[in-house]
């Protein structure tokens, strides 16, 4: 039976996604997509001790490479219970970094659903058979989404701005005036002339030789070092 998954959450679909990314590599590693993509139907699959032709046609393919000629016949095996056992040890890893299983949402139940970057306010309108995929009504529009997306809530309607009401009215024009402060006096004050500062005398190096500081150092308060 075929199992879909919730849109916009490709977790779900993990094999699928998995596959498409080992090919690209497979693809943009190798410059001839054909022998690229027999060498990875002839490579044995960790865990389970087969390559994809093995498990498709039941022996190896036949390549560039010398192959004795009994890997060639084909031969029956049985792997379900190693490829349930790889999936399980799997999913054992996943489940022990600190992951913990979501409550259950039952119809009705207001929600917040996921839109992008946003939440907004949604309703659970019924659970699907798929596993932890609700469809939700959010504006008139549902959605079909994980229950990863959706935080249940206690609030069933968004909040709403209010509006405050004051009992004082706004001051009338009319009955404002405008009084105007007398002119004040002020002292004038003369600027007190600067003294003029003595010329400063020039750096003489040990030698005898005038120092001049260059260009790029004229912000600064250089003193020689005798």
């Amino acid at each position: 039976m075929h199992t879909t998954s919730s849109p916009l959450y490709p977790k779900s679909n993990g094999q699928a996604e998995r596959m498409v990314q080992t090919v690209k590599q497979i693809l943009k590693k190798n410059k001839d997509p054909y022998k690229a993509l027999m060498d990875y139907r002839n490579t044995e699959i960790q865990g389970l001790g087969q390559s994809p032709a093995q498990l498709f046609l039941g022996r190896r393919l036949k390549t560039t490479l010398p192959t004795s000629a009994d890997l060639l016949c084909p031969k029956g095996s049985d792997i379900h219970a190693k490829l349930q056992a790889r999936q399980l040890n799997y999913k054992k890893f996943h489940d022990s970094k600190g992951t913990k299983n979501l409550q259950s949402l039952q119809e009705g139940d207001s929600v917040m659903l996921k839109v992008r970057d946003t939440w907004k306010h949604a309703t659970v309108e019924s659970k699907l058979p798929q596993p932890k995929s609700f469809i939700v009504s959010c504006n008139g529009n549902q959605y079909r989404r994980n229950r990863s997306m959706l935080k249940k809530t206690k609030s069933t309607k968004p909040p709403q701005e209010t509006s405050q009401e004051y009992d004082f009215e706004p001051p009338n024009d009319d009955n404002v005036k405008c009084t105007e402060p007398p002119n004040q006096t002020r002292p004038s004050t003369k600027p007190t002339p600067e003294c003029p500062k003595p010329p400063e005398e020039p750096q003489l190096s040990r030698s005898g030789r005038t120092i001049k500081l260059p260009c790029k150092f004229s912000d600064y308060v250089m003193q020689p070092v005798n």
